[in-house]
């Protein structure tokens, strides 16, 4: 059972070290979740189903799919925004030559 300890230690210091260390957003909320489910696992291994489920249900679940959409709002203004740039630019650019 040490080793077994020992070993999620590891894992959870892994997935802190993920979480830190990605510069994808993705990547980043992929450790976050597997964060999470490691530490349902030691909540079970700690006698407390309870916590575990609700740590299932809210830190690897539904904060992940909050993230999730965030990341997928977040991108989707990025992206339009640089399209506008992109456009603006442009007419700015075919003004000039008309004056010119």
């Amino acid at each position: 059972m040490i080793v077994f300890d020992v070993l999620m230690t590891i894992f959870t210091g892994a997935c802190i070290c993920g979480v830190l260390a990605c510069k994808q957003l993705l990547r980043s909320l992929m450790w976050l979740s597997a964060f999470g489910m490691i530490m349902t696992v030691r909540y079970l291994l700690l006698s407390a189903p309870d916590i575990a489920i609700t740590e299932a249900a809210l830190g690897a679940g539904l904060s992940s799919l909050v993230f999730l959409t965030a990341i997928k709002f977040t991108h989707g203004h990025a992206a339009a925004e640089k399209d506008q740039d992109k456009k603006s630019g442009d007419t700015q650019k075919d003004k000039g030559r008309d004056h010119g």
